[in-house]
């Protein structure tokens, strides 16, 4: 009995001992190895997602639609402008009362009440500078609904501004309305010193006429000083208006009310339990504190959870949260002892160089920290108690298990342990039904894994798979067991038994002799790959070794065919496919190997070859001699390839070669002739009987002399070739560097223009055309616009595409491209005609012409076809196009009358439906009597023979008055529109104008 309670006692306290440290490992894995601190991680992670999110459509909003106000600020300085030159007028003589200042107010109000509908905000203004200095003029107009809006304005208050001005528009007026703006100790708007002096000033003394530098975001105050009588607090968003002199006149801008803020934040979706929110916080010209800590003014604030801690607080101090980025605790007394959290994203809506740039903007999620780390918190408390009643469970079961079946299983522990492993497995009955089912399943397992390890063995064989294995654990057996196929995978047949149990001693013998075949070794020592010979041919074997104590397990599989299609992927990967050779990126990788060791390289040649005449090959003979002719070429350049030299295929009939570790270029130059040579005399034949030698271009770059660098050298030596190629090929030529800064410029405007001509790279900007007589828009000019680097504008292109004699590509490009964009447009859903530029001695084929019919048959009636100036016309061609149009119903202009080709001469030859008088003539022709006169001569010329009279280049109203009066058919020019790629459909200043004019004769 007392034998029985002592093995009871040495079962017990181990596994007494191992529950223990189960829970020990339990509690530091899952509670100190991390995971609760994961979790608080990503509570942290998701509240500044929320956060960030929040800012990025605030900022979105404040930055893209509230703050939008370019079209204003440009219609304003246009009409003050047009109404001070009216009136003999500058800026200075706009005075607070003056009739001159409120009839200024009076136009720009139409301005103002559109800036305020179509940005969504709930007021906008207008501040005019004057002549004093505590009163200004101007107008200030509220929205208290942004998003509803009435045709007769009655939606809007007036704050600022004149009776008379407020009433023609049909706005009420505030209680607190006032004629002006008064600032100073005494004024109504004493906080509008920041909102107007600030954007204002800072325009002043860095006299720039770039607007969006001094774009100023203020608030949050209260427009009049009686904050009681105020409807709500605002901030504002403000700019200088400057005229041409780039001097400030006056200040435009919108304001956000605070209450109109809240409503764009989702308040509820950083707590729901609602203890959580968002306010908005700036700090002016300040920046974080040296300790991390951030103090700033409260723009908004919003729920009752924020303000049951923050109370009427208008300032804000935070303290930063180690190891974290944007994440602060909140310094307040309401917190009611509890943790409050606050992430920061700052607004980025000042560009790095304006003078506001040190102001910070922020948008401020709040959560309490029960709120944010609830879930944490509560997963510990779980996992602790969850602990704690496992370890009281498990202990009262091993108790009652362990003393239930402690000695019957050491029982048969013991028979199985000193059971003979060579023999079948037989254990004796204990007369406990469960021990004795163990016993005998035990026994069964013994037999099936003797069993499924010989099938087991039978499918590797049949698949091909040879693995074999050894144990050896000395606690068991002195021998080494080893699988049968174990001998012949490690080539030790010598070492086999029938029982296939091996000495010790001559396994480790064995062990040594293969290690002179071992050609890798993992870093822990756990892996080897080794390296035989059978039959000639290499076989590789893998082997895995695992060590437990004094037991060795290894693992031997032939890995043969694994190794062989590792070594064919690497090469696939590497070599070209047509040639065998280096591919460019096997080169690049080596290249780049020898350039970091110049002692390795000493002198080298980069030598950069393309075959000639590849195309003719392929176009006469196929590309399957063309592919023969580039092998021939590989073939006969690598077998003079050395070790002291890298060969590769680029791509296509492109072949790269460095030659290096050279004391002299004489040696080098010896091999390039070596080479040329060869490839001169290697020859390949055609179907036809014929044949012909290899012809390449190569330039030669040379290291360190050209460049030491990789990619200059490889550059250099990419334009010596080219260079080979356009002056006469088939030579082997040094890189010149005074030729590369010659031709550079040009050969980079050159392949531009293929660019242009292979990849379309061009866009079209249209420019409305408009009748003289009704204002309405009557068609659009096509203008070409390149989009390359170098080649700014049509007239470098198409000096450029003279050159190369390459005018009739882009003549087709210019027809193809530009119906392309007219197309996507709303435009060309009108009845607007469309001019197109085409080149006077330049004509599509018919089978072009034929092409673009089909495409663009619906559009055929509407296309003017200009001749351009640049070339001399040909008659042949003028005719065809003429004929043309007229099937399709369009017409012909002659483009820019009056310069280059286009003269008097051409007019009688051509008898076009348009002519586009030069802006040459249009210019200054409003005080220039002769070129009046000129003009004169060439409408009543027209009229009488009904061609119409476009003027180009109108850029005053004083030119399109006089340009009017001389009876011209229709007008063209920057005064009236601007080209673009999505042009205006209406122009209803320049319509008002015009039925001004002709109302005046």
């Amino acid at each position: 009995m007392r034998k029985k309670t002592s093995i009871l006692k040495k079962m017990l306290i181990p596994m007494l001992l191992v529950m223990a440290v189960q829970f020990a490992l339990l509690y530091l894995v899952v509670i100190r190895g991390g995971l609760l601190n994961e979790l608080q991680v990503n509570a942290f992670d998701i509240f500044e997602g929320k956060v960030t999110s929040q800012r990025n459509r605030l900022q979105n909003d404040m930055l893209q639609r509230w703050s939008n106000l370019e079209s204003c600020v440009l219609s304003i300085q246009s009409k003050t402008k047009a109404y001070l030159d009216e009136k003999e007028k500058s800026t200075e003589d706009l005075a607070v009362g003056d009739p001159l200042t409120e009839t200024l107010l009076a136009d720009l109000s139409e301005d103002l009440i559109y800036l305020l509908r179509r940005n969504s905000v709930t007021g906008a203004f207008l501040i005019l500078d004057g002549d004093r200095e505590d009163i200004k003029s101007g107008l200030y107009f509220r929205d208290q609904e942004p998003a509803y809006s009435s045709v007769d304005n009655s939606d809007l208050l007036a704050e600022r501004g004149p009776a008379e001005v407020i009433r023609s528009q049909g706005i009420p007026m505030d209680s607190l309305w006032y004629p002006t703006f008064t600032f100073g100790e005494d004024g109504e708007d004493e906080e509008a010193g920041s909102y107007f002096y600030g954007p204002f000033l800072a325009a002043q003394e860095q006299g720039s006429d770039n607007y969006k530098d001094f774009g100023y975001w203020y608030g949050p105050f209260y427009l009049n000083q009686d904050t009681a009588s105020d409807s709500y607090p605002i901030l504002t968003y403000s700019v200088p208006i400057t005229d041409d002199e780039g001097k400030a006149y006056a200040v435009l801008g919108v304001e956000m009310s605070t209450t109109y803020l809240k409503s764009t934040m989702i308040q509820s979706e950083l707590s729901n339990i609602g203890q959580g929110g968002y306010l908005l916080a700036a700090s002016y010209q300040s920046q974080e504190q040296e300790d991390g800590s951030l103090n700033c003014s409260i723009v908004m604030q919003d729920g009752s959870y924020l303000r049951s801690i923050l109370g009427d607080s208008k300032e804000l101090s935070l303290k930063k949260v180690e190891g974290q980025t944007n994440v602060y605790t909140l310094d307040c007394e309401n917190s009611m002892n509890q943790t409050v959290y606050a992430n920061v994203q700052t607004l980025t809506l000042y560009d790095s160089n304006t003078p506001f740039v040190k102001d910070r903007w922020m948008i401020i999620g709040i959560v309490s920290k029960g709120e944010l780390l609830g879930f944490a918190s509560r997963f510990q408390q779980l996992m602790l108690m969850g602990s704690l009643v496992t370890f009281t469970i498990g202990i009262l079961g091993i108790v009652v298990v362990s003393r239930k079946i402690s000695k019957p299983m050491f029982t048969l522990m013991t028979q199985v342990r000193n059971a003979n492993p060579e023999k079948n497995l037989k254990l004796e009955k204990l007369h406990i039904s469960e021990i004795d089912e163990l016993s005998e399943a035990i026994e069964n397992l013994s037999y099936r894994v003797a069993d499924e390890s010989q099938k087991l063995s039978t499918i590797l064989e049949m698949v091909g798979v040879s693995v074999g294995a050894f144990e050896y654990n000395p606690a068991l057996s002195r021998e080494v067991f080893c699988t049968d196929a174990l001998f012949s995978i490690l080539h030790m047949e010598e070492l086999k038994t029938e029982s296939n149990y091996v000495d010790p001693a001559g396994f480790q013998k064995a062990w040594h002799k293969i290690r002179e075949y071992l050609r890798e070794r993992s870093e822990d020592g756990t892996v080897y790959l080794y390296e035989f010979q059978s039959d000639g041919k290499p076989c590789w074997v893998r082997m895995q070794m695992h060590v437990e104590g004094d037991v060795f397990l290894g693992v031997a599989t032939d890995v043969t065919r694994e190794i062989l299609e590792k070594h064919r992927i690497e090469h696939d990967r590497d070599f070209d496919l047509l040639t065998n050779i280096y591919n460019r990126r096997a080169f690049y990788n080596s290249a780049k190997k020898l350039f970091r060791d110049p002692d390795k390289l000493k002198t080298a040649a980069m030598i950069m070859i393309d075959l000639d005449n590849l195309k003719m090959i392929n176009d006469k003979y196929g590309h399957d001699y063309g592919d023969e002719y580039i092998r021939e070429a590989a073939a006969t350049v690598r077998r003079h390839v050395n070790d002291r030299m890298l060969f590769a295929r680029l791509s296509g009939d492109e072949f790269i070669l460095l030659i290096y570790g050279y004391e002299s270029q004489d040696e080098i130059w010896k091999l390039c002739d070596e080479i040329q040579e060869a490839l001169h005399t290697a020859r390949i034949y055609f179907p036809d009987y014929t044949s012909t030698s290899i012809s390449a271009s190569a330039g030669i770059a040379w290291y360190p002399m050209d460049a030491s660098d990789y990619e200059r050298l490889l550059r250099f030596a990419d334009f010596a070739m080219y260079m080979v190629k356009r002056n006469g090929k088939g030579r082997f030529t040094e890189f010149n560097i005074e030729s590369y800064n010659q031709e550079a410029y040009q050969l980079q405007c050159q392949k531009e223009l293929d660019m242009i001509l292979e990849r379309e790279a061009l866009e079209y900007h249209f420019q409305p055309i408009v009748d003289a007589v009704t204002g309405e828009i009557f068609g659009y000019e096509a203008l070409m616009r390149p989009q390359t680097d170098n080649i700014q504008n049509p007239a470098e292109l198409l000096a450029l595409a003279r050159v190369r004699s390459q005018l009739d590509q882009l003549e087709i490009l210019t027809f193809f491209k530009s119906m392309e964009y007219f197309c996507q447009l709303p435009i060309s859903g009108g009845t607007c005609c469309l001019f197109l530029n085409s080149i006077a001695n330049q004509c599509m084929a018919k089978e072009d012409w034929e092409r673009f019919e089909e495409r663009y048959k619906a559009y055929l009636s509407r296309i003017v076809i200009e001749l351009t100036e640049e070339e001399r016309s040909d008659s042949d061609y003028t005719n065809t196009k003429r004929n043309i149009t007229k099937q399709w119903g369009g017409g012909i202009a002659l483009d820019d009358f009056g310069v280059g080709y286009n003269g008097e001469t051409v007019l009688l030859e051509t008898v076009p439906d348009y002519i586009k008088v030069d802006m040459s003539i249009v210019r200054n022709i409003d005080t220039d009597p002769d070129r009046l006169h000129i003009l004169k001569n060439l409408v009543s010329y027209c009229k009488a023979r009904n061609i119409r009279v476009i003027a180009e280049g109108v850029e005053t109203r004083a030119e399109m008055e006089a340009l009017i009066r001389a009876d011209i058919d229709y007008l063209q020019g920057f005064y009236l529109a601007h080209p673009a790629k999505n042009p205006d459909t209406e122009l209803g200043r320049v319509r008002e104008e015009i039925l001004t004019i002709q109302s005046q004769r």
